[in-house]
């Protein structure tokens, strides 16, 4: 009996038609499948156009499916991602005896040339939400998977919704909706369908599409274009039955991206559990938390995309832990995402592991960067910042864009060139301040730390890596530039405000300059930086060709490039202290002053209220005084001043400092209540800022007041 032939070899060929001379055809894949839909072989066409794939043998006659298309991006594609990018087949019968069968393949341009067309590019960041004494910071998840997934089109979820769905979707377009509730995983950052459906508003009753019209748009083109579906969206919804209505509704969505949002915004609402998804490719994020992947659209559907994305990273450095997959998938899907654009995704999973901040700093070589005070950017500080010279002056200098002064613990932030440890021996840095112009300076000398995340027996632990104080061959006060990776493992931010911090200035209490308080404490102080070697040596930054940079972009938390402006033109390197060596300095006003408000009784005509609050009223032409002040030493305050009857706010008045007067009529106050009462409030808040937040420890309430408006007897 002759031996049982264990394999087949199938010969394909295909023939790529309309190439031109010159022209260079895709990369194409021959792939053969099971009656099944099981994966047999695949391989790709050699320069010929052929490929020859190991089949199992059979016993009986078996039904095998060839296919030809691109090149996968998956490691086993299915049959079904095959046929969404326009793969050619044929159906095989192989006989037992049949071991070299062959088929070949005619593939016309308009099925090849997709495969090249259709190519798009996916672009994204994967962050971590941190907040830290109110105050979030987002930083970039490293070394994490990112899975993007492809949704199916509207039009095809809407051809099998329920009939009841339709209807609930009628309703929503025909009636206006409250804003929608966040879905269950807001808290993996802004949901792209309801910040679609936040982009839509009820701007006219007649074009409502889940409560909403378009709030605004780009250009009148886009307005007229989003009327239009909407108005049509509408008009569907009144005149169809329900199978007209998902009909329509399916052509509409596949046409119009206004449609498709609104659409979208009323199927998360009413009906969340309704997509199905299709693995694309999967991807590593990077240091900085960006991802990117070459995916191919469909060559069988409609020009879009509608991509949906997960993440996991490994625990302990080998356990898969899903740190970002947000539900219902339909709120959290990026409908008819444009290739090539950016998206964020937001995880607050207590697993993803963090990097620090990395948006590259433009700059050339051998720099140092003073990013600004906390989040505050130096090209917001007036006298460090080129944009906001012009308008500096002696009196503005070292107070804010907005005119706020600086006070507290102040958190100086800094970033070094590699280069300075690793080819210049410039370890270490201070920095120092004085109150004016003149004088010595002293150093800053609270602790800094960086924070650093590795694996110890299984279990990832956190540990602090001091930067100092230290003392380096007796000389004081020294800290160390942080080196480009930590003793073991990866940099981490468990606490944004302290690990981006490189010194305090600690201003906040009373007596820091040994003054007894803090008004003579106010004013302008210059802070300056200087480098020093191994050896604790103060280096000429002139001799090695270290030079200082600010930023010139108001953002610092943006991870786009932070570009910088030299800070020598801006008059920010000198010798401030007549060594021959210079240093940086930059001015800061400070200014730790509490304020105060006043709310006095509120007078009718000549007569103060009584004891009892009441103010006695002739006729509705009666005048109502009222008056209160908002203060503060130097005017660095705002205030909110608010009046009610009852439960109903009358008015509110904001502004600076000062004194203020309220008049109203008897009748604009009472507006028909023959008694009515009253209560005032103000709030006095301070405008001095720590650079991450307003100080509010320096405002002032006063108790409100209340009176009453009663007719004299």
């Amino acid at each position: 009996m002759a031996e049982q032939t264990s394999s087949i070899t199938l010969r394909v060929r295909a023939t790529l038609l309309g190439v031109e001379a010159g022209q260079s055809p895709p990369r194409a894949v021959a792939y053969a499948f099971s009656s099944g839909g099981s994966l047999l072989a695949q391989a790709p066409l050699d320069e010929k156009g052929e490929a020859t794939l190991t089949l199992p043998a059979a016993r009986s006659p078996q039904m095998v499916r060839v296919m030809v298309g691109p090149e996968p991006r998956q490691e086993r594609p299915a049959i079904a991602e095959l046929t969404r990018l326009g793969a050619k087949e044929a159906h095989l019968r192989i006989e037992p005896g049949d071991l070299s069968p062959s088929t070949e393949f005619q593939i016309y341009p308009e099925i090849w040339r997709c495969w090249i067309l259709r190519l798009c590019l996916v672009r994204g960041t994967l962050l971590r939400r941190v907040v830290s004494g109110g105050i979030p910071t987002d930083l970039p998840v490293c070394n994490a998977t990112v899975s993007i997934y492809d949704v199916e089109p509207l039009w095809i979820i809407l051809s099998r919704l329920p009939d009841h769905v339709i209807e609930l979707i009628r309703d929503g377009l025909l009636n206006p909706l409250p804003p929608p509730p966040p879905p269950p995983d807001e808290r993996f950052g802004p949901s792209p369908v309801m910040a679609s459906a936040r982009q839509i508003s009820a701007m006219d009753t007649g074009l409502v599409a889940g409560g909403a019209a378009m709030q605004s748009v780009a250009s009148a083109a886009t307005a007229r274009a989003a009327g239009s579906a909407l108005g049509d969206l509408a008009l569907l919804a009144r005149n169809s039955n329900t199978a007209q209505l998902r009909q329509s509704l399916a052509s509409l969505v596949a046409a119009s991206p206004v449609a498709s949002s609104a659409i979208a915004h009323l199927l998360c609402w009413f009906y969340p559990p309704f997509v199905t998804t299709r693995l694309l490719a999967t991807v590593e994020t990077d240091d900085c938390g960006h991802f990117e992947a070459v995916v191919f659209r469909s060559c069988v559907e409609p020009d879009v995309l509608n991509l949906y994305f997960r993440a996991t990273q490994l625990l302990f450095g080998f356990f898969p832990v899903t740190i970002y997959a947000p539900t219902p998938i339909g709120c959290f899907t990026h409908w008819n995402y444009q290739c090539g654009t950016e998206v964020t995704l937001y995880t607050t999973s207590p697993f993803a592991v963090t990097c620090p901040p990395c948006p590259p700093v433009v700059a050339a070589d051998d720099y140092v960067i003073v990013y600004g005070i906390g989040r505050v950017s130096m090209h917001l500080i007036r006298g460090a910042s080129a944009a906001l010279q012009p308008t500096t002056d002696a009196s503005n200098i070292g107070l804010t864009a907005a005119g706020e002064p600086f006070g507290g613990v102040m958190r100086p932030r800094l970033d070094f060139d590699n280069r300075l440890r690793d080819n210049l021996g410039v370890l270490y840095y201070r920095v120092s301040y004085r109150k004016g112009t003149s004088g010595p300076f002293t150093p800053m000398t609270g602790e800094v730390h960086r924070h650093y995340k590795h694996v110890v027996g299984g279990s990832v632990v956190v540990e602090a890596y001091s930067l100092g104080p230290r003392v380096v061959n007796g000389v004081p006060n020294l800290f160390e530039i942080p080196p480009a990776a930590p003793p073991v493992g990866t940099w981490s931010i468990p606490d944004p405000v302290e690990d981006t911090a490189n010194a305090k200035f600690e201003s906040g209490a009373p007596g820091f300059l040994g003054s007894p308080s803090a008004a003579a404490e106010q004013g302008k102080y210059q802070v300056k930086i200087d480098l020093f070697d191994a050896s604790g040596a103060k280096v000429d930054i002139g001799a090695l060709g270290i030079h200082y940079v600010v930023p010139n972009v108001d953002d610092l938390s943006a991870p786009t490039a932070i570009t910088t402006d030299e800070a020598a033109p801006l008059g920010l390197v000198f010798d401030a202290d007549g060594d021959g060596k210079n240093s940086f300095v930059m001015t800061l006003h400070v200014d730790n002053q509490v304020c105060s408000g006043t709310l006095n009784p509120p007078t009718l005509g000549a007569a103060t209220a009584d004891a009892c609050g009441v103010l006695n009223y002739s006729s509705d032409g009666d005048t109502v005084t009222i008056t209160y002040s908002a203060t503060h030493p130097n005017g660095f305050a705002t205030h909110a001043f608010r009046l009610s009857r009852g439960v109903t706010l009358l008015l509110t008045e904001s502004g600076g400092t000062g004194a203020f007067t309220i008049t109203r009529t008897v009748g604009e106050l009472r507006s028909g209540c023959p008694v009515a009462g009253f209560a005032e409030d103000l709030y006095v808040a301070a405008m001095a800022t720590d650079g991450w937040s307003r100080l509010s420890q320096y405002d002032a309430h006063p108790p409100p007041i209340a009176f009453v408006l009663a007719p004299a007897s």
